[in-house]
């Protein structure tokens, strides 16, 4: 083999080392070198396969659910209190925001102690309209940089990661200017000004009691 025959064979080892992360499904276990996490300003690039919940068909590949205008993850959980709180200003945001103007929403349920059958019934329980995946690994959540529930990340419609953070400024009485503001830009064209938050609500996975904003319960 001649010396570049070799170099370009031992950089395709290296590029192909690279993307194995982001070439490996999510769907039945944690891949065994887990993707980072994605960075602001970067494109969506993880092949991930997650069940659908509440339906018999195949897992649904995260990347063709993607939105041609903006996509919203949303991060979900059966024992979170925080979810049931937030849920009528999602309903509000998914109208304000549909389908039809291009926006997709997936929710993402990372917390790996709920079943599919809890997840089932609390979905249906409180109609939601959004797409509801399990990802009991936290393979695309961690990727995405989702840690609790109720979090948000939003891709523009070249499907860069413009916004991670909060639905909005507080558990009870918030307006949902944070998202609304985001797809707002995004549908404009805009930049999005404040593309991180600081976490202001939600149980973080693992740990379903740990609403940060515990005051706002009644705790």
């Amino acid at each position: 083999m001649s010396r570049g025959t070799w170099e370009y064979a031992s950089a395709l080892l290296a590029l192909t080392l690279l993307l194995l992360p982001l070439l490996t499904g999510c769907g039945d276990g944690p891949p065994a070198t887990p993707p980072a996490t994605l960075e602001l300003g970067a494109p969506y690039a993880l092949t991930c396969a997650l069940p659908r919940v509440g339906s018999g068909v195949e897992p649904a590949d995260v990347a063709s659910r993607l939105g041609p205008r903006a996509t919203v993850f949303y991060a979900y959980s059966v024992t979170c209190p925080c979810v049931e709180s937030v849920e009528p200003r999602v309903r509000a945001l998914m109208r304000r925001y549909p389908a039809a103007a291009g926006v997709h929403w997936l929710a993402v349920a990372g917390e790996p102690r709920d079943t599919a059958e809890q997840l089932r019934e609390k979905h249906l329980r409180l109609g939601s309209a959004y797409q509801l995946l399990a990802d009991p690994t936290q393979t695309l959540c961690g990727y995405l940089g989702l840690d609790s529930a109720c979090e948000i990340a939003v891709l523009d419609a070249r499907q860069r990661l413009v916004y991670r953070g909060a639905l909005d400024a507080d558990l009870t009485d918030g307006k949902g200017e944070y998202l609304d503001a985001v797809l707002q830009a995004v549908l404009r064209g805009e930049r999005v000004r404040s593309p991180e938050r600081k976490r202001t609500y939600g149980c973080f996975f693992d740990d379903p009691t740990s609403c940060t904003q515990r005051e706002a319960l009644g705790r």
